[in-house]
């Protein structure tokens, strides 16, 4: 499903970069952070493939919250995508459930990434 960003507000997003969920290339970790966070409450977790500058398509992270979508990584640094399509949503409890599942109930005592979007659809977190 084809889904459109709405920009997050200028405040908002200068307190993300002060919070540190909008660093470049880390998109998976800047949306699970405000997820798990709770930076902005009852804010959910989306994977989506995105169009970049030069035409390819990767997987991708964002947040959607009351039904907007948003994407504080490259709204902070090289601007909106043109093209996302929604793969897979994860709110709080399911993201939750999903990284205690692999890493155990005191995952964030451990290095990892949370799910990412592989080529070929697969999703997968690691430690690190």
């Amino acid at each position: 499903m084809k889904i459109q960003m709405t920009d997050v507000p200028a405040a908002t997003l200068q307190k993300m970069t002060a919070d540190g969920v909008t660093a470049p290339n880390q998109c998976y970790h800047n949306a699970a952070r405000i997820v798990l966070g709770r930076l902005i409450p009852e804010a959910k977790y989306v994977l989506c493939w995105v169009k970049d500058v030069a035409g390819g398509t990767h997987g991708h992270a964002v947040i959607e919250f009351q039904g907007l979508y948003y994407d504080p990584t490259l709204q902070a640094n090289s601007g909106i995508s043109s093209s996302y399509i929604r793969f897979r949503t994860y709110d709080y409890a399911a993201l939750v459930a999903l990284l205690k599942n692999k890493f155990g109930p005191d995952f964030n005592s451990v290095g990892f990434i949370p799910p990412a979007l592989l080529p070929g659809g697969k999703v997968e977190c690691v430690k690190v």
